[in-house]
């Protein structure tokens, strides 16, 4: 594993060794109680899935767009409405090349706790598959360029706390 900060300590990326440890932190199998799990909570902005076969599976999580085309006021589907089909998906197409991109809107009622000023308009928790390469990037959308560095260094730091306690579930199932 390869936990990097990049742009200053703005942004976290963490590479994992294989895709299988990219999805088991996704899905938290860390996590014994599945009412305790946070990602299914979230809001998937984007969720595609492809594999070296041709196919591929890309699904519309927007629920209503009626006030714009601002995320924050958007509303998506959960990353829980959509874990069934992504495990389904994942098993049925792991042994081709696979490409994933996953999206997850942290729960602005979270980031309120984080970003008290409300400089930012989102946080992100980006899920990347390309082939044998897998990896998760933080990111963010500013709501002007003046903006408190605070929320991002809690923002980073919280998902590296959410990787160190799957890292060490991991560490003892080896």
């Amino acid at each position: 594993m390869d936990v990097r900060l990049r742009d200053g300590d703005n942004m976290l990326q963490i590479n994992f060794n294989s895709v299988d440890d990219l999805v088991s932190f996704l899905l938290e199998k860390h996590i014994r109680n599945p009412n305790d799990r946070e990602f299914p909570k979230w809001e998937t902005v984007i969720f595609r899935i492809s594999s070296s076969d041709g196919s591929s599976l890309v699904i519309n999580t927007l629920i209503n767009d009626n006030r714009g085309n601002d995320d924050n006021y958007n509303s998506y589907l959960t990353f829980g409405d959509n874990i069934d089909t992504f495990i389904i998906e994942y098993e049925k197409r792991k042994h081709l090349g696979l490409n994933i991109e996953i999206k997850l809107k942290f729960p602005n009622s979270f980031k309120m706790v984080m970003d008290r000023n409300e400089d930012f308009k989102a946080f992100y928790l980006n899920f990347y598959v390309e082939n044998s390469n897998a990896f998760i990037l933080t990111s963010f959308i500013e709501k002007d360029k003046y903006m408190s560095v605070q929320p991002i260094k809690d923002w980073v730091g919280y998902i590296a706390g959410l990787y160190k306690k799957w890292e060490e579930w991991r560490k003892l199932q080896n």
